[in-house]
């Protein structure tokens, strides 16, 4: 797979998608996601699931209920770990360069959402409690009623967005710091951005065949710069 050049793969988009825990902020910095999965577990043993298998992902607690149950047992948990995000988002915090790169989005004239498999509520808070929340178009992501099988690496998300920034796929691009992410937008037939923060990441996104692999948001901001002033990269 050969990577396309970043500023091909931007250039062409009047809308960016943008993933919320990872390339936005760290979400559980302050409230471990561990910590949280372990509550969710706790939870569901005494709501009368005692077999789940052992995870320190409280998404991954989420899809493994959705796989036995689709009543009140997957509504608390999905309600209980919306509750959590939203402590978790008071401490979440800021991925570097991120501020620059939503208001130079902002500045391109390009629509941003973000789509995200955590609670709108939660990128809301964060988003409000950051200032960047008006520079933010619209927020999609996993509100009570949304079944786990509905979260990335499924569409659903990347359609709801789609549909609501009035854009069609191939006018989007996603960036996602998660193989999830370059999945879903696969799925949806949207170029699609990895951002690589971790070390192994770009290989894998490589071989997932995403279009373009940043190591940094700073880059993808400095392409928007350099196309706001009319930079040549040829």
């Amino acid at each position: 797979m050969i990577l396309r050049p970043l500023y091909a793969v931007i250039e062409q988009a009047q809308a960016v998608l943008l993933d919320f825990d990872g390339p936005v902020c760290n979400i559980f910095a302050g409230y471990p996601a561990a910590q949280i999965a372990g509550e969710l577990l706790d939870l569901a043993i005494q709501l009368g699931h005692d077999e789940l298998e052992e995870t320190d992902d409280p998404l991954q607690v989420l899809r493994n209920i959705g796989r036995i149950d689709n009543g009140g047992i997957l509504v608390a948990i999905t309600r209980a770990l919306r509750l959590r995000e939203v402590e978790a988002a008071r401490s979440a915090v800021l991925t570097p360069g991120v501020d620059e790169l939503i208001w130079a989005i902002k500045r391109s004239g390009r629509l941003l959402a973000i789509v995200s498999n955590n609670s709108p509520e939660a990128v809301e808070a964060y988003l409000r409690r950051v200032g960047l929340r008006q520079a933010i178009h619209e927020v999609i992501g996993r509100d009570d009623h949304l079944h786990p099988t509905k979260m990335k690496p499924s569409p659903h998300l990347l359609y709801s967005a789609l549909q609501r920034l009035a854009t069609r796929s191939f006018q989007a691009v996603m960036v996602g710091d998660s193989l999830s992410d370059i999945e879903a937008a696969h799925r949806a037939q949207v170029p699609v951005i990895g951002y690589a923060n971790r070390l192994g990441k770009r290989q894998a996104f490589i071989d997932a065949h995403a279009d373009a692999v940043i190591g940094a948001v700073s880059e993808l901001t400095q392409v928007l710069g350099n196309q706001q002033h009319g930079a040549s990269y040829r």
